[in-house]
């Protein structure tokens, strides 16, 4: 099957829970519509052939790698022999670029900006792509898996988390713009989904920001959270009360019909870049914390509790 995806490089504004907006880049599904942060979802089945068409509305070059896929990018450099982006890029305001590849294996990947990353990314220019084993199904739960049959990974409810940071000085910077260096990197709001706490547990939505964190599940259902990092600094993500097994690291599955190097914690640091897919199964009705154990990460600019917090409810 053939997966298509256009994708607007746009500026949009965030909404955080202490009343600030904060200007960022984004990716949109239409000219019209608004930026989203993460960007919009892109799922496919192993052997299906991905096609993402990146139109760029901003005033700097911009394009899009795929870490973990089959993909091999072909650096671009200026007459000089200056580096420009990591792939094929679409110029200033107007212009626009093409990347196309099989996918070769399910998991949770990244995708990202490849322009710029260290300043993009932390715009916000980054997505996810799920790629589901052969044979996947949604509707049968016989094939509902995350890396098919006697990989452990058989579920229920999915819910993908993204963890990632704000640098807000550093937005502002950008969009002005004025002089602006990665080395004070400095975040100040820490974000699920795009969403800092508790917007974390509001529905999904429209906005530029659509997609909520809160895990609503029946007793004895078995929860996929897909864990994954986009941002440059480590977070220490706690199930409080909880026993998670991790059943895959980066896209490894940890169980085949031989092995099965599963584990079980509480706890799990993911690193920038990195991915970990848990399951986790509650038996008992009520309300389960999900956090970054980092405290400086459970708070806002203005120093209140805010940050990487999302819930379970176990109906």
């Amino acid at each position: 099957m053939n997966i298509i995806k256009d994708l607007w490089a746009k500026l949009g504004a965030l909404n955080m829970p202490d009343g600030s907006t904060i200007p960022f880049w984004g990716y949109a599904e239409s000219a019209a519509s608004l930026p989203q942060l993460p960007g919009p979802k892109i799922e496919a089945t192993v052997g299906d052939t991905i096609q993402i068409n990146l139109h760029n509305t901003l005033n700097e070059p911009v394009s899009i790698i795929f870490p973990g896929q089959n993909v091999v990018p072909t650096p671009v450099k200026d007459a000089n022999g200056k580096f420009i982006s990591y792939t094929a890029h679409a110029a200033n305001n107007g212009d626009a670029v093409s990347y196309s590849y099989t996918s070769d294996k399910p998991g949770i990947f990244l995708y990202e900006s490849g322009s710029s990353s260290e300043r993009q990314i932390q715009m916000g220019m980054y997505g996810v792509i799920i790629i589901r084993p052969a044979g996947f199904n949604a509707t049968d739960a016989s094939t509902r898996t995350a890396y098919g049959a006697n990989t452990g990974s058989e579920f229920d409810i999915e819910k993908i988390l993204i963890l990632g940071e704000i640098d807000s000085t550093l937005h502002s910077k950008i969009i002005n713009p004025q002089p602006d260096d990665m080395y004070s990197y400095s975040p100040d709001y820490w974000t699920i989904n795009g969403r800092s706490y508790p917007h974390t547990i509001a529905a999904d939505d429209t906005s530029s920001q659509p997609s909520g964190s809160k895990i609503t599940a029946g007793q004895g259902e078995k929860i996929l959270i897909r864990c994954i990092n986009a941002g440059f600094q480590h977070h220490n993500i706690r199930f409080d009360n909880l026993t998670a097994r991790v059943v895959a690291v980066d896209s490894v599955p940890l169980k085949s019909n031989i092995l099965d190097k599963t584990y079980q914690k509480n706890t799990v640091t993911i690193a920038s870049g990195e991915s970990y897919d848990i399951i986790i199964t509650i038996n008992t009705p009520g309300k389960y914390i999900i956090y970054d154990r980092d405290y400086n990460h459970l708070v806002d600019a203005n120093g209140l509790s805010s940050g990487m917090i999302t819930i379970i409810e176990i109906v």
